[in-house]
């Protein structure tokens, strides 16, 4: 079968062009980092936590989905992907009162003994509840043994309201187990004791002969209404996920007098932004601005507008406002643009620009004397998305525990990872293979059209006039 130069000329063609496509997928064939722990290896098993960098941001896919941990066998751990949250304590406390009481005076103080009820918590706090006002008083809580009781607080309780508003009641406990305790309260200290003053005066005439004074003691029993109980338990929530602030470099600024727009175009590490923050020295403006990403196709670059706002900065005398961020959409782009509207206003002075976002973290479970490294990469080495067994990641993170945070070391080519398989869609996507199947097709267009000029030449030649 004879081929037509044309024909084989395009297969050629193709065949080369796939080729350099192919090639420039293969290389290169994807990174890895070890993932480092404060003193090499684990003595225990622990719930870790490894938020990606700015480099391994740039070279993962845009779903996240070509993470893999492996171990020093090569074989995958499973892992959770989770935006990075902060652990936030909350204190909640318990109060009721103590039952089963029982009472004795003695001559030094007051003998009061208790038991917690089987369905109690054990107390952290211990409240004497009294109606008196301006007294002192010392108390001591043991926790009852066999042989020797334990001091499980040794305290005053007090009121100094002929003072000052100043009230504590409250005592707490060491730590303990004890289900029956004995408070022992003092008797009264000369602190407690109401003084009055009782002054007589003998007068002859305008000249005083003699004074008498002479003080009077109310002594009053320390009378208890409740004794109460309050136990105070630390919870663990998750907060709100972790913004960090990621660095950007600015490329170019620019004016569009025109349009009447300041353009500041900018770069990143395909880091996940979600906000920009506006650095001026300008005052007494209030500019719409437009954050723009670039739509890229095989023929034209264009931009694509993701959020819209105004920036304000006002300052005048008993004034200070502003308003200087624009929150948008979660996006990983490698290059964006900021539009400030001036109009007919004069540009403003850009300082800088700050951005934010959320980071990631993988969530694993490390085995003790184990090492881990994380590839990433092009999606296409990896298959399909993973689908791990994370109901014990899941169950811990549910639970509060706080996972040990490590950090990633130093990038390296992965040369285990596979060369990427054909993808036709992939390539139907590569810019550089549909630029050049263009020109191939524009070439054999024109050829066609310059042979089916000359076949028509050749006609009216041939026939007879």
């Amino acid at each position: 079968m004879k081929v037509s130069s044309p024909s084989l000329g395009l297969m050629l063609s193709l065949a080369l062009l796939c080729c350099t496509v192919t090639a420039g997928a293969e290389d290169p064939l994807g990174w890895k980092k070890p993932i480092g722990f404060p003193e090499g290896k684990l003595a225990q098993q622990e719930l870790v936590a490894v938020p990606l960098d700015a480099v391994a941001y740039s070279r993962c896919s845009e779903e996240l989905d070509d993470l893999r941990i492996l171990d020093a066998a090569g074989t995958e751990v499973p892992y959770r992907l989770l935006k990075r949250s902060e652990n936030r304590e909350r204190t909640i406390e318990k109060t009721w009162s103590a039952e089963n009481l029982s009472l004795k005076p003695l001559a030094d103080g007051l003998d009061i003994r208790f038991s917690l009820d089987d369905d109690d918590p054990q107390p952290t706090s211990l409240q004497i509840e009294t109606p008196l006002k301006n007294f002192e008083q010392r108390v001591r809580v043991f926790g009852p043994a066999d042989e020797q009781e334990t001091l499980l607080a040794d305290d005053a309780i007090f009121d100094y309201s002929q003072y000052m508003d100043v009230r504590r009641v409250d005592l707490p406990l060491n730590k303990n187990s004890f289900r029956s305790f004995r408070i022992m309260i003092d008797q009264l200290t000369s602190e407690q004791e109401s003084h009055i003053l009782n002054l007589t005066r003998n007068l002859q005439g305008e000249t005083e002969q003699s004074r008498q004074e002479r003080f009077s003691v109310n002594r009053r029993p320390f009378r208890i209404d409740r004794i109460g109980l309050g136990r105070r338990e630390v919870r663990i929530e998750f907060e709100s996920m972790v913004e960090q602030k990621w660095d950007i470099s600015i490329e170019n600024i620019s004016q569009d007098a025109n349009a009447g727009q300041t353009i500041v175009e900018f770069s990143t590490f395909r880091q996940p932004l979600a906000k920009l923050s506006l650095v001026t020295t300008s005052q007494n403006f209030g500019r719409r601005v437009h954050l723009e990403v670039p739509v890229r196709s095989a023929l034209r670059e264009d931009w694509n507008r993701i959020a819209s706002g105004t920036v304000t900065q006002l300052k005048y005398r008993d004034i200070d406002e502003q308003k200087l961020e624009l929150v948008f959409p979660e996006t990983r782009s490698e290059t964006y643009r900021l539009v400030i509207e001036n109009r007919n206003s004069p540009p403003l002075a850009i300082d800088g620009l700050e951005a934010f976002g959320h980071v990631h973290q993988l969530l694993f479970l490390a085995q003790p004397e184990e090492t881990y490294e994380l590839q990433y990469g092009q999606e296409t080495e990896f298959g399909e998305p993973r689908e791990y067994d994370t109901v014990a990641i899941d169950r811990f993170i549910a639970a509060g525990v706080a996972p040990l945070r490590l950090e990633l070391g130093t990038e390296t080519e992965d040369s285990r990872v596979p060369p990427a398989a054909f993808s036709l869609t992939k390539l139907m996507n590569n810019s550089l293979f549909l630029g050049g199947l263009i020109l191939i097709m524009a070439v054999l267009l024109c050829s066609g059209l310059y042979r089916a000029v000359k076949r028509v030449d050749a006609l009216d030649d041939s026939q007879p006039e």
